[in-house]
């Protein structure tokens, strides 16, 4: 398992047409076509391929139902349970602790998939797939030295094997070390440019950089290339939010077209239709959170910004959303801090589960926009980073060409006194992902603000209080250095 996913998904379908009752195939492949969102053909592959609960042995049947759980109905949760159980019974048979593994992964218990990714490496030391994988661990707790180090590792044995250092690239892209993310892909790309995945991904790093000719010219050598349809369509709906980017409108609709010509089920929407959809959603729910306050139409407007910015080609996220931070602040310094978390499903599947970074344990439960209270699991981080991972059951499938929103609370904060001053400090809030946050500050009419150390991007008006709105583009870890002094007037 080399870690050569579009190469080895061609060759996983001929050996499942060969052998099409070969359960060990068939997780393999339901696993490679996830990774490249081809749900329509892991569905299609599970249907045809039901008549092994008739035939086979027992274990082949509890791999069958473990792919369907894990990779068609993505119920991981259920799939941790059954990979646990399977992995006791054939412990020779590793593909259980690979998919325990990618379980924990997904559910956000990086720590304990970590120790069983270990595990899989001292079982079977030359599988790429648990090195990439560990690496993702790492970079949903921002420690990205260690993701490279995990890689950097691999590619000393293998230099051959260009996509481990497409993960390299994922980590640099992350944390906005982007020229040398540049410079990894165009040598790759020297060695092997005939390889899709990576003529993608060096578009994406140019748009991060605002090289726009560059990355359109990019993504048109990726879609030129054979490869994966889904990441073709993709290159496709890029190449569309490039030329959107650049005011080239007739360009820009000729390539959404062909964009949703190759993937009719994926949510490919126009700027225009994306944000209709997304400013249709009232959030209820979350509204009530805010005890309905006048300031929560501004609220509202930055977490729909957030939730269309998830289809901006400048915006990169594993596995969490982008976040409003709302800070009430009080005449005495004190302030409540709530977070809305937000983000659009572009692919043709429903999500179940999500991952969220928070600093601390949420002093509320988590409620998504329709006023429902989510199940949630919290993980803590160890390390430089700290804070730790919310694991949580979405109450209501999250939808294709839908937007999601979850609202929590964290605990009252306390601005600093100096010299008689109330000197107010935004909390550390980093994100792992770089695209854009919301940060909001309610302050009353009684108190005037100074000595900001950035101006807002808009102050909004109400009769009784008056919100300063900040929405910066940030990378992952990156902490945004707002500050400033409150005093009454």
């Amino acid at each position: 398992m080399n870690f050569a996913v579009i190469e080895a998904i061609e060759d996983l379908r001929q050996a499942s047409e060969i052998d099409p009752d070969n359960t060990d195939i068939l997780f393999l492949l339901c696993f490679a076509l996830n990774t490249v969102a081809e749900s329509t053909e892991i569905k299609r592959l599970l249907e045809t391929s039901a008549k092994v609960t008739e035939i086979s042995s027992e274990k082949d049947r509890g791999k069958y139902e473990l792919s369907r759980q894990v990779f068609l109905f993505r119920d991981y949760e259920e799939g941790r349970k059954q990979a646990i159980r399977l992995k006791q019974l054939y412990p020779e048979d590793y593909d259980f602790e690979f998919a325990l593994f990618f379980c924990l992964e997904t559910l956000g218990n990086y720590t304990e998939a970590i120790r069983v990714g270990e595990s899989l490496t001292r079982q079977a030391p030359e599988n790429n797939i648990v090195a990439v994988a560990q690496s993702e661990c790492y970079f949903s707790i921002m420690d990205f030295e260690r993701a490279i180090r995990v890689l950097r590792e691999r590619i000393v044995r293998h230099p051959d094997f260009h996509n481990l250092r497409l993960k390299v690239i994922q980590a640099l892209l992350l944390s906005g070390r982007y020229e040398e993310a540049s410079e990894e892909a165009e040598e790759v790309l020297a060695k092997d440019p005939m390889n899709m995945l990576m003529q993608f991904y060096y578009g994406r790093v140019l748009s991060c950089r605002n090289e726009l000719q560059k990355a359109y010219g990019a993504f048109r050598l990726a879609v030129g290339l054979p490869g994966d349809e889904g990441l073709r369509a993709m290159g496709f709906y890029s190449l569309y939010r490039v030329m959107e980017l650049m005011n080239r409108r007739e360009t820009a609709g000729r390539h959404l077209r062909q964009a949703r010509k190759i993937k009719p089920n994926m949510a490919f929407f126009s700027l225009q239709e994306l944000h209709k959809i997304v400013d249709s959603e009232l959030m209820p729910g979350i509204r009530d959170e805010f005890a309905d306050e006048p300031w929560f139409a501004t609220v509202r407007k930055y977490a729909r910004l957030i939730c269309a910015d998830s289809a901006d080609i400048r915006s990169y996220t594993i596995g969490n959303y982008g976040c409003t931070s709302v800070m009430v602040l009080k005449n005495d310094g004190t302030f409540t801090h709530q977070l809305i978390f937000s983000n659009f499903n572009i692919y043709d599947y429903e999500e179940l589960y999500t991952q969220l970074w928070l600093p601390e344990l949420a002093s509320s439960p988590f409620i998504d926009e329709n006023g429902n209270i989510l199940t949630s699991v919290f993980y803590r981080i160890e390390g430089a980073i700290g804070g730790g991972i919310a694991s949580i059951t979405l109450a209501e499938p999250w939808k294709s060409g839908r937007g999601s929103h979850i609202c929590c609370r964290l605990s009252d904060g306390q601005s600093v006194k100096e010299n008689g001053k109330i000197r107010f400090i935004l909390p550390k809030l980093p994100q792992p992902a770089c695209r854009r946050q919301a940060f909001l500050i309610v302050l009353p009419n009684s108190m005037n603000s100074d000595n900001l150390s950035c101006e807002p991007d808009e102050i909004v008006a109400y009769e009784n209080s008056r919100v300063l709105c900040y929405f910066p583009y940030l990378t992952a870890g990156e902490l945004f250095p707002l500050s400033f002094n409150l005093q009454e007037r």
